[in-house]
C-alpha cells in the first residue's frame, strides 16, 4: 500500500511539474499620465504618438486626469512621443523596448498569459525662449528594457537628461528690445 501511495504521489508531482504554465502572451497595459511640472497639476489634451520600428501606429490624447492608455505586445520596440511638435510645452519622449525579454529566466515565468501594469508619468514644461532642448529629440527620458539580472524591465536611460534639462531651464534669458 505504502508503494502505491508513493507511486500515486511521485506520479502527481512529476505531472504537475509537467503542467505548469509557462508565460507565452505578455500584453504590457501602460498609462501615461502628463503632469505640467512648474505648476505641478495633470495636463488634459496632450497629444501622445506611438511608433513601432518609426511607423506611426496609434495616436492617443491625454483624457481630463492628464491620463492616455496604450496596450504593448511582446518582441517589438516602441517610440512614444509626448507632445509631438511641441507647441506650448517641450516635447519629450519615451522609449519600450519589448524584445529579448527571457520568459524562461522572466519572473513572471510561470503564468501562461500576463498583463503586466505600467505608470509612466512624464513631465513637460513651457520653455522660455532662450533655452535650447534639441538634445530631448535625441535621447528618450525613459527607457524601458528587459534586464537580465533583474528579470524584469528596467528604465535604462541616461540620468543626465534631467540635469541637462535643469541645467538649461536655470539659464537666464536676456530680453531684447
Amino acid at each position: 500500500m505504502k508503494k502505491i501511495i508513493l507511486l500515486l504521489i511521485s506520479s502527481f508531482i512529476g505531472f504537475a511539474s509537467v503542467t505548469q504554465a509557462q508565460t507565452e502572451v505578455v500584453i504590457f497595459d501602460c498609462s501615461f499620465k502628463v503632469w505640467e511640472q512648474d505648476l505641478q497639476q495633470t495636463l488634459p489634451k496632450i497629444k501622445i504618438e506611438v511608433y513601432e520600428n518609426g511607423n506611426l501606429i496609434k495616436k492617443l490624447t491625454t483624457d481630463r486626469d492628464g491620463k492616455a492608455y496604450q496596450n504593448f505586445e511582446l518582441n517589438r520596440e516602441y517610440d512614444i512621443k509626448i507632445n509631438p511638435g511641441g507647441g506650448m510645452y517641450i516635447q519629450k519622449w519615451v522609449k519600450l523596448d519589448t524584445r529579448n525579454i527571457d520568459l524562461h529566466a522572466w519572473k513572471f515565468k510561470n503564468r501562461k498569459e500576463f498583463r503586466y501594469y505600467y505608470q509612466i508619468e512624464i513631465n513637460l514644461f513651457e520653455p522660455e525662449r532662450c533655452e535650447q532642448f534639441a538634445f530631448l529629440d535625441q535621447q528618450p527620458i525613459i527607457n524601458y528594457r528587459y534586464s537580465p539580472k533583474k528579470r524584469d524591465l528596467m528604465d535604462v536611460a541616461d540620468n543626465s537628461m534631467v540635469k541637462r534639462i535643469n541645467k538649461e531651464r536655470k539659464k537666464k534669458c536676456i530680453a531684447s528690445f
